[in-house]
């Protein structure tokens, strides 16, 4: 199973943190690498569903399989055969700041076939999410 993770240091406590994440349908204003977020409320929770549209890829519908407010969600979709899993975590680091690790894995025929072709792509996409989730999350 193909798998991608990006860890950074945010120098925010996690519930302001989770403020930032958990409002899915403000995503698109700051991280490049989403397009747009249709049908979700802000703190979903368990079943939830969205259509995403992320830099490069077609839409998915993605739904929230596990949400712990203030710690963690993941949620998940399938297309064509595969399924993509999508997880979210914040960690509490002393002095008020916060490590997040995101992270995609594909599961399936196709997920092994095409990880060379879509690599670059969901590197790039986590990388830009874990910055702007940072910028956002550290402004006032």
């Amino acid at each position: 199973m193909p798998r991608w993770e990006r860890t950074i240091d945010i120098a925010a406590p996690a519930d302001r943190v989770w403020q930032v994440l958990s409002d899915v349908p403000r995503w698109p204003d700051w991280t490049d690498s989403i397009e747009t977020v249709e049908g979700m409320r802000a703190s979903p929770g368990v079943g939830a569903e969205a259509v995403v549209k992320a830099r490069g890829q077609a839409s998915a519908r993605w739904r929230v399989t596990e949400w712990n407010p203030g710690h963690n969600f993941t949620w998940v979709t399938s297309v064509r055969g595969t399924k993509t899993i999508g997880e979210h975590a914040i960690e509490p680091l002393d002095a008020g700041h916060s490590r997040v690790t995101l992270a995609i894995e594909t599961q399936g025929f196709a997920a092994a076939i095409f990880k060379p072709l879509i690599s670059k792509g969901i590197t790039t996409n986590l990388e830009m999410e874990a910055n702007g989730l940072k910028a956002r999350s550290e402004a006032a």
